[in-house]
């Protein structure tokens, strides 16, 4: 059948182990037999696999040695940025509002920098405003001829602020009576006139009223 075709064909063995080559064979005119090549293929195709592997297992480790190197990149590229923006944060948080990010670039981080940088600008303009305003209240505090004082309506009217004032008045510094840490303002009142303050205060607070005491305290002396 393959001398009558008159043409070679080339197939795979059933095992796949070679490949067999049938080329008709000619004598002049006639067609006098076929010649059969059987070519083994099991070396090669153990050479090219090892090949393959080879090649594999070296172009697996560049890609994994890229993949790193990308990654090393990226982090350090991110984390100074990163931490970039974590030190202007703590540095606003110390009080300190010259510190500005200014991350350059069009990615989030850079879109999170100009927010947050703008956000400290605000905050420094406020607080700039706040400690401007404290300064004044002070400077006004300290020139008004008895104490001034703020505390909380709780039941120990814990203080929050109180001038300097107080010193001339009953001998203990205002650092004493601020949140009631050493000395509440009560404790030097006297105690015949206790509660009376209480009563009016009480009083005052609730219907909120301005009100007037006159009441009698203990200096650090034990002056009255």
């Amino acid at each position: 059948q393959i001398r009558d075709r008159q043409s070679s064909q080339v197939q795979f063995s059933q095992n796949k182990q070679s490949t067999i080559a049938l080329y008709p064979v000619q004598l002049g005119s006639s067609k006098v037999g076929v010649l059969w090549i059987d070519y083994d293929l099991s070396k090669r195709k153990k050479a090219a696999y090892e090949d393959a592997l080879a090649k594999s297992l070296v172009f697996c480790a560049s890609l994994a040695l890229l993949c790193i190197l990308i990654w090393l990149f990226f982090q350090q590229t991110l984390m100074k940025r990163v931490q970039r923006l974590v030190e202007t944060t703590d540095s606003l948080a110390r009080g300190n509002f010259g510190n500005r990010t200014r991350l350059a670039g069009t990615d989030e981080l850079a879109q999170i920098s100009i927010a947050f940088d703008r956000m400290a600008d605000k905050l420094q303009t406020y607080t700039e405003a706040l400690q401007k305003n404290e300064r004044q209240f002070r400077s006004l505090v300290s020139n008004i001829p008895g104490a001034v004082y703020r505390c909380a309506c709780d039941r120990n009217w814990t203080m929050e602020f109180i001038s300097q004032e107080i010193i001339s008045i009953s001998g203990y510094p205002a650092a004493d009576f601020i949140g009631n840490r050493v000395r509440s303002f009560a404790s030097i009142i006297h105690s015949d006139d206790v509660d009376l303050v209480e009563t009016m205060v009480n009083q005052g607070v609730e219907n909120c009223q301005p009100y007037a005491i006159q009441y009698r305290i203990v200096k650090i002396d034990r002056s009255i």
